[in-house]
């Protein structure tokens, strides 16, 4: 995102639930929050379907459970497994007309860049608390021609790829909650159509 016009300010980004409220301060400022709990966010994943044919195309959403004073944040996926082929990200997207979208109301710069596999968004100055489970973008990912057998999902986050930035733009610590997917082919014994779960 560094040097484009839609680059965000500051470090580089990468049930129904209710929408996130405001809070004007670090927890380093207010009282209130500095006596919570140090707890690390948990960011899960949810593919649309734990079970797809080979060279098909489906979208995990990405949520995040317990976020004090976020400001900024960036997303990247990374995947692995499968005993051939691969998936991949074709596309990404940060939708904010979600009523459980992270920033709800807050003015936020939204950013993605599909070439590096990442999005991300900032607001220009507050920053949102909330222990409700709260979206922030979804991934479409596609399975290759020869994919087969059973993929990881997870994000990236020992490179730095997925961060969590506070109002003073410092790390908020994290923890994943990586998935699961398996790719088969119609030829496949062991696995039939109607396997497909949402």
């Amino acid at each position: 995102f560094r040097g484009q016009a839609s680059s965000l300010p500051g470090p580089p980004i990468t049930d129904p639930c209710v929408p996130a409220t405001k809070a004007n301060a670090s927890p380093r400022d207010d009282g209130r929050l500095a006596s919570l709990p140090s707890q690390p966010v948990v960011i899960s994943l949810r593919p649309s379907a734990r079970k797809v044919y080979t060279g098909s195309t489906l979208e995990m959403d990405v949520y995040a459970t317990g976020i004090v004073d976020l400001r900024t944040y960036q997303l990247s996926l990374v995947t692995g497994g499968g005993e051939t082929g691969m998936l991949t990200v074709e596309d990404l997207r940060i939708d904010t007309d979600r009523a459980d979208y992270v920033f709800g109301d807050v003015y936020a710069i939204v950013a993605t860049d599909i070439v590096g596999n990442r999005s991300g968004a900032t607001t220009m100055s507050d920053s949102v608390t909330t222990w409700d489970q709260v979206y922030l973008g979804t991934f479409v990912l596609g399975a290759s021609p020869d994919a087969r057998g059973k993929f990881s999902l997870d994000l990236s986050v020992d490179d730095g790829a997925t961060l969590l930035r506070d109002s003073a733009l410092a790390p908020i610590p994290l923890r994943t909650e990586r998935s699961e997917l398996v790719v088969f082919t119609t030829k496949d014994a062991s696995l039939r159509p109607d396997d497909m779960i949402g």
